[in-house]
């Protein structure tokens, strides 16, 4: 086992954990919220920030395809832990941002845990798409 493959598990274990921080938040931070007058570009702001963090190993991926067939010869397995590691952190940065709404905009404490199932959800997702990268 290369010591790339074990960097990768530790990190994805690491990012696994930060959905749990944003839970552990989430029944303080009813305290820190306001009323904002433009809630809803806040939520279409994070919600656009989000699916660029969701599918951004996607875009990536296929970017990556389209260059192989331009005759830049890299195997998938050798972009397998960039495009691991980039879904699980931008989805361990999805579980934040029902932490920003709260606290920006208008939103109640409850959402955050909508934020953290998307997160997890995702995470898993990756690690199970790019799995030739952990094992």
């Amino acid at each position: 086992m290369g010591a790339g493959k074990i960097i990768a598990r530790l990190v994805c274990v690491v990012l696994l954990s930060v959905p749990f921080a944003a839970v552990l938040m989430a029944p303080f931070l009813d305290a820190c919220r306001r009323a904002s007058p433009s809630t809803s570009a806040i939520y279409a702001l994070l919600v656009v920030l989000a699916l660029f963090l969701l599918t951004s190993p996607l875009i990536i991926e296929s970017l990556q395809q389209r260059r192989r067939r331009k005759s830049v010869r890299l195997s998938a397995d050798d972009l397998a832990p960039l495009l691991l590691l980039t879904g699980e952190a931008g989805s361990a940065a999805v579980s934040f941002m029902g932490v920003i709404s709260v606290c920006f905009g208008n939103a109640s404490g409850m959402e955050v845990y909508g934020w953290i199932a998307i997160s997890v959800a995702c995470m898993l997702f990756y690690a199970w798409r790019y799995r030739r990268a952990l094992f």
